[in-house]
C-alpha cells in the first residue's frame, strides 16, 4: 500500500473486520494457519519478510499462537464480536478524526489508514497483566495494528485504544526532529490527552 501524506480535511479510515476470517483460521489444520493469516493480510506466502513478521507476532509475540490448538481462541474471538470491537474502532476513529480536523485543520496526515485487530496470546503474563490484554501500534503512517485478549476491563476500550494509535499516526508525519526519549514521552502524553478528550476519562 502506497501512503500519500496530505494536508486536506479528508482521510480514509479502513477498519478491516477480520472476525469471520479469524474464526475460519481456527478451523484450519495447524500447519495451514500461518498461510491463512497471510491471506487475511493480503501477503503472499512467498513474501519472506511478511511471513517472518507474522511468525514473530504469532509464534513469539503477543498474537494468538498459530502452532497450537487452543479451545479458548474461538470463544475469545466471539467475545470481541459480541462487544462490537470492530464497530467501536470505526465509530471512535471517525469521531476522533472529526475532532482533530475541527480543532487543528491542515496538519500533514496519511490519506488512508488501514486498521487491523487480531486476537492476543492469553499465556503471556506481561501482555495480559501489564498491558491489560490489549495494545496497539500506530507510529507508522498509514497503518494501525491492534491486538487484544478480551477481558472485562478492555472490551469497552478497544475503540479508545485505536484513537490513541490514531494520534501517533497523525503526529508522526509532523515531527521534524529526531525521535528520541523526550519526543517519545511527548508522543505518548499527547495521545493520552487526545484520547481522553474524545472518549472520556474511562
Amino acid at each position: 500500500m502506497t501512503v500519500i501524506i496530505t494536508t486536506d480535511d479528508q482521510i480514509e479510515l479502513d477498519v478491516h473486520d477480520d472476525a469471520a476470517a479469524l474464526a475460519r483460521i481456527f478451523t484450519l489444520p495447524i500447519g495451514a494457519r500461518l498461510e491463512g493469516l497471510a491471506e487475511i493480510y493480503g501477503a503472499s506466502s512467498f513474501d519472506q519478510a511478511a511471513m517472518t513478521r507474522l511468525r514473530e507476532v504469532h509464534e513469539h509475540g503477543d498474537g494468538f499462537r498459530v502452532h497450537e490448538e487452543d479451545p479458548r481462541y474461538a470463544p475469545a474471538l466471539q467475545r470481541l464480536v459480541d462487544a462490537d470491537a470492530w464497530g467501536q474502532l470505526r465509530r471512535d476513529l471517525a469521531r476522533a478524526w472529526e475532532y482533530q480536523r475541527s480543532v487543528l485543520p491542515g496538519i500533514h496526515h496519511p490519506d488512508r489508514i488501514d486498521v487491523r485487530l487480531t486476537l492476543g496470546n492469553p499465556d503471556d503474563p506481561v501482555f495480559v497483566e501489564r498491558t491489560h490484554g490489549y495494545y496497539g501500534m500506530g507510529a507508522t503512517p498509514g497503518t494501525i495494528w491492534l491486538v487484544a485478549w478480551p477481558t472485562d476491563y478492555n472490551l469497552s476500550r478497544i475503540g479508545a485504544c485505536g484513537v490513541h494509535e490514531l494520534v501517533h499516526n497523525l503526529r508522526t508525519p509532523n515531527i521534524e526532529t529526531s525521535f528520541n526519549l523526550v519526543e517519545w514521552v511527548i508522543h505518548e502524553g499527547l495521545a493520552e490527552v487526545f484520547t481522553t478528550e474524545v472518549c472520556g476519562l474511562d
